[in-house]
């Protein structure tokens, strides 16, 4: 046999082998009852008693899941996904993960973004992102908060912020949705703990955790998490997922369209009428809300004298991003009255 023909018979082999790892049959419900035992010791005797293997699996979500045997692809690229000014004035970063590096790399792009901004709100997108890499989220979580700040604890101890000088101190507002997974919903919850930022959007996925992989008998691997992560107040990071301070419902599909064009109509906005091209009395946001208790007008005056304007495609359709915009212009007028 030639080294050609030796070479397509070994990577036969690896894909046959690879195949029948993936179609094996799932494991006898009692080898993975063992397993999540003696791994989660908050498991009840209940929980365990399952009439076959899937049904077990799924009644501890975020806790326990199957892990393929397929390589994942290692993430690359910079781990800033798009900045942008809204309303001229509001600063927007949006993550692509949370990985080795990222402080350094939004320290930077906050110093270029704003260099002076002290009282300006800033919305720092966490939708759709995820990592397993703790440490760097508790060190990103540093940059906007006091020196000796507690964070997180990841199963290595408290972890406080150090005397690096803070990269932000102005208000921050944290986008999240289902998709905020791991490390990037320990960050939202590290900053919100800490009373440097509030959160808008829809609770996070409750993948928070330290996890081990644990190998099954049929060649699968069963992931599990074997350490809670800890707030710095000693908290462990809630399990149904982190709940946003201001909820907003909204579609996975509808969020990932916004990302690309905040611009765009959601999925289920009416079609256009006539009616849509007249003049409309746009709604109240948190700004105009400040600006009328500030000047004494009634809430039914300040819309009622509101100037008003067509309804254009330039109009923000992101329902999470508008309402931090919002908010953030009211917070700007409430701290410069």
């Amino acid at each position: 046999m030639n080294f050609r023909l030796l070479l397509l018979f070994s990577l036969h082999c690896a894909a046959t082998l690879s195949v029948r790892a993936e179609d094996a049959p799932l494991p006898p419900v009692k080898e993975v009852a063992d397993l999540i035992r003696l791994h989660l010791p908050d498991a009840t005797a209940s929980d365990l008693e399952a009439p076959d293997t899937a049904t077990l699996i799924a009644r501890f979500p975020g806790k326990v899941s199957w892990l393929t045997n397929a390589a994942a692809a290692p993430a690359d690229g910079p781990m800033i996904a798009a900045t942008n000014r809204f309303d001229r004035a509001v600063p927007y970063v949006r993550l692509s993960r949370v990985d080795s590096g990222l402080t350094t790399e939004l320290r930077a792009t906050l110093a270029r973004l704003a260099p002076s901004a002290t009282h300006t709100g800033l919305i720092l997108d966490l939708r759709f992102v995820g990592g397993d890499d703790y440490a760097t989220a508790t060190r990103t979580a540093a940059l906007f908060v006091t020196n000796g700040t507690p964070l997180l604890d990841w199963g290595e101890g408290l972890f406080r912020s150090g005397d690096e000088p803070r990269a932000w101190t102005g208000p921050v507002v944290v986008l999240a949705n289902r998709e905020t997974t791991g490390a990037a919903e320990a960050l939202a919850t590290a900053l919100r703990s800490a009373d440097a930022a509030i959160v808008i959007g829809s609770p996070t996925a409750g993948a928070a955790g330290v996890f081990r992989d644990l190998p099954l008998s049929t060649g699968q691997r069963l992931r599990v998490r074997v350490q809670p992560v800890k707030t710095g107040n000693g908290e462990p990071l809630p399990a149904a997922g982190l709940t946003p301070d201001v909820a907003v419902n909204a579609s996975l599909a509808d969020e990932r369209a916004w990302l690309a064009d905040p611009f765009a109509p959601a999925t289920n906005a009416p079609a256009p009428s006539a009616r849509a091209a007249r003049p409309a009395r746009p709604r109240i946001n948190e700004a105009e809300l400040v600006r009328a208790r500030r000047e004494g007008r009634r809430l039914e005056e300040s819309a009622t004298n509101a100037p008003t304007s067509p309804l254009t495609p330039q109009m923000i359709r992101d329902a999470s991003l508008a309402r931090a915009i919002d908010l953030v212009k009211g917070l700007r007028l409430a701290l410069n009255p």
